[in-house]
């Protein structure tokens, strides 16, 4: 199998949010709720990383090995979701 990568253009939009959202369906399905599922193209350009606070193994990938560091907690229903903030080096 080969892996290419390459920028995203404005037809990948809705193949993207039908991946996105199925990555966080078992959120949805869980939760009843899901910050990440169910959004349109329009709603993705202003969502920002955000993550269940409890799916330790989402905040570790985020953390550990995208250099990824938490910069706030917020509730959303009865969600409580930890928001990610990419540092830049300089």
């Amino acid at each position: 199998m080969n892996i290419e990568f390459r920028e995203a253009k404005l037809e990948d939009a809705a193949l993207l949010v039908k991946i996105k959202d199925a990555s966080f369906y078992s959120d949805f399905v869980k939760y009843g709720e899901c910050p990440g599922y169910g959004n349109t193209v329009e709603m993705m350009e202003k969502i920002t990383l955000v993550t269940p606070a409890d799916k330790e193994e989402n905040v570790k990938f985020y953390t550990e090995k995208c250099g990824f560091d938490i910069e706030d907690t917020e509730q959303d229903g009865s969600v409580r979701l930890y928001r990610f903030l990419k540092c830049r080096n300089m």
